[in-house]
C-alpha cells in the first residue's frame, strides 16, 4: 500500500528534512505551493521542479519507488492542458504546476510522521475533528489489511477468475460490503476503547511538542529561496 510505505519512509528517515519540525515544513509547503499556483513562468516552475528533486535526493528517498505516484497528476494535467482550457497558461506551465504541487505533498508525507501532521492541524481545526481524522487514518490501514485478506481468500477459492466478469464483480462487491460492515464494527470498538480509557477531546494535539533545531533551517531557507526566485524572474 503506497500510503503505508510513505509512513514507513517518514518514520525511519534520518535526513535533515526528516528531523525538521512540522511547522517549518508546512511553511515551506505553503510558500512554495502559493508561488507555484500564481506563477505563469515556465522557467520558475522548471526551477521549482529541480529544487524539489534536490530535496528528494537530500532526503535519501527512493525516488524510483514513489515516482509512479506522480503519474496521476501528470496524466490528468496533460489532458487538461491539451484540451485548451488553461486560458493564457501554456500547456507546459499547467503540467508543471500540477506535478510540482503533488511532488511537494508527497515529500511532506515521506518526511513527516502522520502524528506530527495531525498535531499541527489541531492548532487550526477543532480538537474533535482532528481526533476523528486521526482515528480514521489509523483505521484505514486495518481495513486495507482486512480487504487484502478477503481478496486473497477469493483468489484461493476461485472467486476471481479470468473471463468471468459478472461473477468476479459480484464477489468483489460482496467483499467490499463485508469490509464496510467491519468498518462500522471497528469504529464502534475504537470508540468504546477510548471512552473506557478516559478520552478527552484534543488528545492528538497534546501528544507532540514542537522542538526546533538547526534542521529547520533547510525548509525555511528553501521556502525563502522559492520566494526570491519568483520575484527575480
Amino acid at each position: 500500500m503506497d500510503l503505508a510505505y510513505l509512513d514507513y519512509l517518514a518514520a525511519h528517515g534520518e535526513s535533515p528534512l526528516h528531523k525538521a519540525s512540522a511547522p517549518s515544513k508546512f511553511f515551506m509547503l505553503f510558500i512554495f505551493i502559493s508561488f507555484i499556483i500564481i506563477s505563469h513562468s515556465v522557467i520558475f516552475l522548471a526551477l521549482s521542479g529541480l529544487i524539489i528533486l534536490t530535496l528528494f535526493a537530500l532526503s535519501k528517498l527512493p525516488i524510483k519507488k514513489i515516482l509512479h505516484l506522480l503519474f496521476y497528476p501528470l496524466f490528468f494535467s496533460s489532458v487538461f492542458a491539451l484540451s485548451g482550457l488553461g486560458g493564457t497558461l501554456s500547456p507546459a506551465a499547467l503540467v508543471l504546476k500540477a506535478v510540482n504541487t503533488a511532488a511537494l505533498l508527497i515529500l511532506l508525507l515521506c518526511t513527516t510522521p502522520y502524528y506530527r501532521i495531525f498535531s499541527l492541524l489541531s492548532v487550526f481545526l477543532p480538537a474533535l475533528l482532528v481526533d476523528i481524522l486521526f482515528i480514521s487514518y489509523r483505521s484505514f490501514f486495518l481495513l486495507i489489511r482486512q480487504l487484502s485478506g478477503l481478496f486473497t481468500a477469493l483468489r484461493l477459492r476461485g472467486g476471481l477468475q479470468r473471463g468471468r466478469f459478472l461473477s468476479n464483480l459480484k464477489n468483489i462487491t460482496s467483499a467490499l460490503a463485508v469490509t464496510l460492515l467491519r468498518s462500522f464494527e471497528l469504529n464502534e470498538r475504537l470508540y468504546q476503547v477510548i471512552q473506557l480509557r478516559g478520552y478527552r477531546q484534543g488528545f492528538v494535539g497534546q501528544r507532540e511538542k514542537i522542538l526546533w533545531s538547526s534542521c529547520d533551517l533547510l525548509p525555511l531557507l528553501v521556502g525563502t529561496a522559492a520566494g526570491l526566485i519568483f520575484f527575480l524572474l
